[in-house]
């Protein structure tokens, strides 16, 4: 019996899979977790509010080349809600629903929002 050779399914590359014309400038992920261990937690703090705030705000704007996606945990659970932008690296910490148009401006413009600019998880900033 012949040996087939598997050739990995490389999705970014195959022209039937991916409309070259849709591509995303930035990407915002918003911790939504929910944690039952006593500790705060961004879902209850508000995430889900800021997400549909952050969302209608693009939709007016007509913005096609980000995107805006609920998460898991992203660590500072004391600090959230949280919310993290790549390929930027940008994050953001104590959002609420009024911060809703600033990360937009980001989102569309790339101009970050600079009073809830934290370091990243870990790291000494």
């Amino acid at each position: 019996m012949a040996r087939k050779t598997i050739r990995p399914l490389t999705l970014l590359s195959d022209p039937d899979i991916v409309d070259r014309s849709m591509t995303t400038r930035r990407h915002l992920f918003v911790c939504t977790s929910s944690r039952s261990s006593g500790k705060p937690a961004c879902g209850p703090g508000g995430a889900d509010t800021l997400i549909a705030a952050v969302q209608n705000l693009l939709l007016a704007r007509g913005a096609t080349e980000v995107l805006v996606t609920p998460c898991g945990c992203l660590g500072p659970c004391f600090d959230g809600p949280n919310a993290v932008v790549y390929p930027d690296a940008i994050w953001y910490a104590h959002l609420d629903v009024g911060d809703a148009p600033g990360l937009v401006e980001h989102l569309i413009d790339g101009l970050p929002l600079a009073a809830k600019v934290i370091g990243a998880p870990g790291s000494a900033d």
